[in-house]
C-alpha cells in the first residue's frame, strides 16, 4: 500500500511504490483509508463498489452505517458487505458493530455480512464473534460477522489487487460466509478466507497452518502453568492428590462443555453469575449447593446432558466442594483467558501433563501423556483412510484417536456412496474404539472424544491386551476384534505386566466354572495364543525329559544297592524307576497323540512386546488387496518413546 508521509493519503495511481504495513498505521484516519483504497484497488475492477464514510483527514463518523461498504454480485442479486477496521479491538465496539449490522439490514434486506478487523482477537473476542453467529443462526436472523486480524487482510487484499480480474471473484465471498461455524478465531477465519478464495496460494496456507501451530503451542503452555497455579491454590484449601485431580478434570470439562455449547456460556464471569442468580431458591438455600455453584452446574446440568450421561463421564464425579469466590477468582478468570471452543487446545491432556510436571516420579499420570507433535506424524505416516476401523488399545486421555479422527474427517469426501455428512457421523459413531485399563482415565477419554465431536461411547473400560479374545465394544460392536481391525494407533504402556494374572482372568470367564486346574490349563493356552513374545514349553514335554531323568537316577541307585547286596533297597529302587518310566511313557504317548499343554516361562514381561504380540491378533489379514502381499494387512502405528 502507498502512503504520503504526512497525509496518509494513497494515490490511487501509484499503488505498489512501496508498503507501510496497516499494524504500522498509529491513526485510525491513515488506518481506514489504507484499507479503502486496497479494498477498492482490488475488488471494483471485479465489479465491486467500494465506499469509505470517512474522508482523507478524518475516519468514518459515529453516525455512519460503517467504517467502508462494499457492494457485489450480479446486478438482480447484489449483496453488501459492511467492513469495520480497529487498531484496537474491544467488546463495546462489537456491540456498535452489531447496532450497525442491524440498521444495515432494515435498509439492505438481508443480504448484508460484516468483514470485521483488529490486531489479533483474544479469547473473550473470539467467543464473542462466535457466540452472535451462533445467537443469528438460530434465531434465523441474516448477517454474520467474519473477524481477521489486520496483517492477514492486508495481504489478501494485496494478493487480490495482483491478480488479474477473472480470478478470485469477489462474489465468493458469500461462499466464506457460509462457513463461520468453522472460524473459531481470527487464524481459522483466515484459513477459511485463503481456501476459499484463493486455493492456490499455498504459501499463504502453509504460513497460517505454521502460524496456528505456533500459536497453539504457545497457549498450551500458558495454559499448563495456569493449572499449576490453580493446582497450587487447590493445594492451599487442602484438596490434593486423586481427589484434587478429579476437581481439575471436572472443572475443564465444565469449560470445554460451556464453550461446545457456544451462547451464553456459564463459563464465564458474567455468565456464572447469571446462572447462580437464576437457582431457585431452595437450591441457594440448600446444604448441598449454598455457594457451591459449580457444584451445581455441573451436577443438575452439565452431567444430566444426555449424551454425557449416556457415555458414562459422570460416573467417576465427586462433588467439587468450592466455593463461588474461589471459582469466581481463580477459576473463571483461566477459562476465559482461552478458547476451547474448536477443541484445539488439549485441555484434558494440559491438566495431564501438568500434573505430571509436578509430580514426575508418578508413572501413573505421566505414561498417559504422549506429545501433539508425535500423535500426529504417527496419524500423518500411517495413511489413515475414511473407511477405516481404528482402534487404540491403551488410549489414555484419547490423543490418538482425536488425531485419527480429524484425518479420517478431512477425507470424508472420498466415501462412495455417502454424502460428507454422512461419511463423518458414521466415523465418528463407528470407526473409532478406545480401551484403557484404568476406569478414571477411560472417563477423561470419553471427555475428550465428547469435545472433540463424538465417539465417546466407543471408550471402553477394559484390558487392551483381550481385545482379541473380549467382546469389550458390545453393543455397539457384535464380537471380538480379532482380525477386525485397518489400523491402531497406540501408546502402549513400556513397564512389566504380569500377563500371568490377565491370563487367569480370561480364563475364568471362559472356563466359566472354579475348577482350578481347568483355569490353569485354559490361562496357559490363552497366554500362548495371545503373547507370541512370550516363550512357551510343552508341559508333557518337561514331564518327559524329567521322567527320564530320575528314572535314569533311580537306575544309578539300584544298581549301587545291588553291588552292595542290599535286596531290599534295590526292590524300593526298581518301583521308583517304574513309576518315572510310567510317567515317561504317558508323556511320550500324550504328545504323540497331540494333547499338549503350553506352560509360559515366568508370569512378567514387558508391556510394549506384550502389546505389540495382541495388536497382531486384531489386525486385518488383508486390509488392501493391491498393495505387495507384505503390505496388504492392517498397519499399526506405535510410540514408543
Amino acid at each position: 500500500m502507498v502512503l504520503e508521509a504526512k497525509t496518509g493519503h494513497c494515490p490511487p495511481d501509484s499503488w505498489g511504490f512501496f508498503s507501510l504495513p496497516y499494524r504500522s498505521l498509529d491513526p485510525r484516519t491513515h488506518l481506514e483509508q489504507a484499507v479503502s483504497a486496497d479494498l477498492k484497488a482490488a475488488l471494483e475492477k471485479r465489479g465491486a463498489e467500494v465506499k469509505h464514510y470517512g474522508t482523507a483527514a478524518a475516519p468514518a463518523p459515529a453516525s455512519a452505517p460503517c467504517d467502508i461498504s462494499v457492494t457485489y454480485g450480479p446486478k438482480t442479486k447484489r449483496r453488501h458487505l459492511m467492513v469495520e477496521v480497529a487498531q484496537r479491538v474491544d467488546a463495546s465496539e462489537l456491540e456498535s458493530i452489531i447496532a450497525h449490522l442491524e440498521n444495515w439490514i432494515a435498509t439492505k434486506g438481508s443480504t448484508v455480512d460484516i468483514l470485521y478487523s483488529g490486531r489479533s482477537t483474544s479469547a473473550r473476542m473470539a467467543r464473542l464473534v462466535r457466540n452472535e453467529n451462533e445467537r443469528r443462526q438460530d434465531k434465523g436472523l441474516p448477517g454474520r460477522i467474519l473477524f481477521l486480524k489486520l496483517d492477514d487482510l492486508e495481504a489478501f487484499l494485496l494478493r487480490w489487487k495482483g491478480l488479474p480480474a477473472e480470478e478470485a471473484p469477489v462474489a465468493a465471498l458469500s461462499k466464506v460466509f457460509a462457513r463461520v461455524a468453522d472460524c473459531a478465531d481470527d487464524l481459522s477465519a483466515a484459513r477459511v478466507f485463503s481456501e476459499v478464495l484463493f486455493p492456490d496460494w499455498t504459501e499463504k496456507q502453509t504460513a497460517l497452518t505454521a502460524e496456528a501451530a505456533e500459536r497453539l503451542a504457545s497457549q498450551q503452555e500458558r495454559l499448563k502453568k495456569d493449572i499449576q497455579r490453580l493446582e497450587n491454590k487447590l493445594r492451599e484449601k487442602g484438596i490434593t492428590g486423586p481427589r484434587g485431580h478429579k476437581f481439575l478434570i471436572y472443572l475443564f470439562f465444565m469449560a470445554l462443555y460451556e464453550d461446545k455449547r457456544g451462547k451464553d456460556t456459564r463459563a464465564t464471569k458474567a455468565g456464572f453469575l447469571s446462572y447462580r442468580e437464576g437457582l431457585s431458591n431452595a437450591a441457594k438455600n440448600s446444604q448441598e449447593f449454598r455457594d457451591r455453584t459449580v457444584h451445581h452446574l455441573l451436577s443438575q446440568e452439565i452431567l444430566e446432558d444426555v449424551d454425557v450421561k449416556s457415555a458414562g463421564i459422570a460416573t467417576q464425579y465427586e462433588p467439587i466442594d468450592l466455593p463461588d469466590d474461589f471459582v469466581l477468582k481463580q477459576v473463571i478468570p483461566i477459562f476465559e483467558t482461552y478458547s476451547f471452543a474448536d477443541a484445539a487446545i488439549d485441555a484434558i491432556g494440559a491438566v495431564f501433563e501438568a500434573l505430571a510436571r509436578r509430580a514426575e516420579k508418578d508413572n501413573r499420570i505421566g505414561q498417559f501423556f504422549t506429545p501433539d507433535a508425535v500423535v500426529e506424524a504417527t496419524c500423518r505416516l500411517a495413511g489413515l483412510r475414511p473407511t477405516d476401523l481404528v482402534a487404540d488399545p491403551a488410549c489414555g486421555t484419547g490423543r490418538f484417536l482425536i488425531h485419527a479422527m480429524s484425518h479420517m474427517t478431512a477425507k470424508a469426501t472420498a466415501v462412495t456412496g455417502k454424502t460428507r455428512e454422512q461419511a463423518i457421523h458414521h466415523i465418528k459413531q463407528h470407526l473409532l474404539l478406545g480401551s484403557d485399563i484404568d476406569p478414571w482415565i477411560a472417563v477423561i477419554a470419553k471427555m475428550n472424544m465428547y469435545i472433540h465431536g463424538d465417539g465417546k461411547s466407543n471408550i471402553r473400560h477394559a484390558n487392551g491386551l483381550t481385545l482379541a479374545t473380549v467382546a469389550s465394544f458390545a453393543p455397539q460392536r457384535k464380537g471380538t476384534l480379532a482380525n477386525a481391525l485397518d489400523m491402531v494407533l497406540t501408546n502402549p504402556p513400556l513397564g512389566d505386566i504380569d500377563f500371568q494374572s490377565v491370563a487367569d482372568e480370561v480364563a475364568k470367564v471362559e472356563v466359566g466354572t472354579a475348577d482350578a486346574a481347568m483355569i490353569r490349563r485354559r490361562a496357559a493356552e490363552w497366554s500362548r495364543e495371545a503373547f507370541a513374545v512370550v516363550p512357551h514349553a510343552i508341559a508333557e514335554e518337561q514331564l518327559r525329559d524329567k521322567a527320564a531323568e530320575k528314572a535314569n537316577e533311580w537306575r544309578d541307585k539300584a544298581a549301587e544297592a545291588k553291588a552292595a547286596g542290599n535286596t531290599n533297597k534295590e526292590t524300593a529302587y526298581r518301583k521308583r524307576v517304574d513309576e518315572w518310566e510310567k510317567k515317561r511313557q504317558e508323556a511320550d504317548k500324550a504328545i504323540g497323540a497331540g494333547k499338549i499343554q503350553y506352560l509360559p516361562s515366568g508370569h512378567v514381561a514387558k508391556g510394549g512386546a506384550l502389546f505389540l504380540s495382541a495388536i497382531v491378533q486384531c489386525l486385518k489379514p488383508v486390509r488392501d488387496a493391491s498393495l505387495p502381499i507384505e503390505w496388504r494387512g492392517g498397519v499399526m502405528g506405535v510410540d514408543c518413546h
